[in-house]
């Protein structure tokens, strides 16, 4: 009995369910009631964050505008200033490398944002996708032809020591060259699937570097931009991933007085049948100041290289087709070895010549602010500690340093 009755009992509700049209009604307009409240909810969350982006937006206006007035005065102390707008009061921190500035919104909160203090601007060359200071032979221009012209100028400084993933290895270019190369060889070490180079500016190699070649692209992880000052020459075997913020820039330089050539048989030595650049062959019979992309030996497939290239001398091209993500600066231009060849070079405009710096290389002009960056609150930099006071129009600092 008590079984059937039950049965019963859920025949009797279903039916009584699906005869009902109240019911059905009802559960209709509750199902269309949640749809409408989280709809709502995720238009209110929509408008939250896009009032929270227009505020940063506008804060980072603001502060631009701050940065290029106080960067017009003939001079600024290092200390605080309070720059007037036409809609907010800017409080700026300025010490000789950095600003902070800080924008307070019409809601009482307040966004900081910090720039870098430039000597000048960047070479107009790092605003071109190709560069070359001689003709380019055997090589098919991609995407952009290449603009001639001089190359910028490397900087008197002194870059920092190779970090760990710059490993020397005597039997790398054993590996594609019969006789090898006379310098130091360093290669950028391959073992881990990401390499992260957490050092910034410029970082220097004393002898050649070689990329070896491999199946899959070499994946490099940079924070901040970075210049690899090569002092010798630079070997591309594979095809090379960027990951992060940074930019990579792999310089090939020469001495002054060193070898420099066009290597037209591809053997990595110097010869008669080779192009020489200059008066002089001293030096080491590899030459110097060279980019290579593509190894000799090699099965020359096309390569993809997330990074931007300076060669003082040539870039030689065995790839048969090869991809620059970034600029190309070539002194000796581009030549194409073993056949015709293809690179396309496709970033213009690689860097803001007006707010952003190249590490290695020279500036020129006026000094200047450079890019904003947002600073997160948990990353804030430290306060400056001294007092400066200027009154001048729109311009007032007076800062107890608490």
């Amino acid at each position: 009995m008590m079984p059937g009755w039950r049965q019963t009992r859920r025949e009797f509700s279903l039916r009584w369910i699906w005869d009902s049209p109240l019911q059905l009604v009802f559960l209709a307009l509750l199902l269309l009631g949640a749809g409408t409240a989280a709809r709502i909810a995720a238009a209110l969350r929509s408008a939250a964050t896009t009032r929270a982006t227009a505020a940063v937006t506008w804060a980072a206006l603001v502060a631009e505008e701050a940065a290029l007035q106080l960067a017009a005065r003939p001079s600024v102390a290092p200390g605080l200033h309070v720059v007037r707008t036409a809609v907010a009061d800017v409080q700026v921190e300025v010490d000789a490398e950095q600003w902070r500035l800080t924008v307070s919104l019409p809601d009482g909160h307040q966004e900081r944002f910090w720039c870098s203090w430039l000597p000048g601007a960047a070479h107009p060359a790092f605003a071109q996708a190709w560069t070359s200071a001689r003709s380019d032979r055997g090589v098919v221009c991609g995407a952009a032809a290449p603009v001639y012209g001089p190359l910028p100028a490397l900087a008197p400084v002194k870059g920092s020591a190779p970090p760990s993933q710059f490993v020397r290895d005597a039997g790398v270019a054993l590996r594609h060259l019969t006789a090898g190369t006379d310098r130091v060889d360093y290669r950028l070490d391959i073992e881990a699937p990401i390499e992260r180079l957490d050092a910034a500016g410029v970082v220097e190699v004393p002898g050649n570097l070689w990329i070896d070649a491999g199946t899959r692209p070499l994946h490099v992880e940079l924070t901040q931009d970075l210049t690899v000052l090569v002092r010798g020459n630079v070997y591309l075997g594979r095809s090379i991933a960027v990951t992060g913020p940074g930019r990579l820039l792999l310089a090939a330089v020469a001495q002054p007085g060193e070898l420099v050539f066009v290597d037209r048989d591809a053997n990595g030595r110097w010869s008669d049948r080779d192009d020489r650049i200059g008066p002089t062959e001293c030096g080491p019979l590899e030459g110097a100041g060279a980019v290579w992309i593509g190894l000799p030996g090699q099965g020359q497939e096309p390569m993809s290289l997330q990074v931007g290239l300076f060669a003082a001398g040539p870039v030689h091209l065995l790839a048969e087709r090869a991809e620059v993500a970034g600029c190309v600066l070539a002194g000796a231009g581009v030549h194409g070895l073993g056949g015709e060849r293809e690179l396309t070079a496709m970033a213009s405009r690689w860097f803001d010549l007006d707010r952003e710096a190249v590490p290695g290389f020279l500036s020129a002009g006026c000094p200047r602010p450079g890019r904003l960056f947002r600073v997160d609150e948990s990353e804030a930099p430290p306060r400056q500690e001294t007092v400066a006071e200027d009154r001048d129009e729109g311009l007032y600092a007076a800062w107890s340093g608490r």
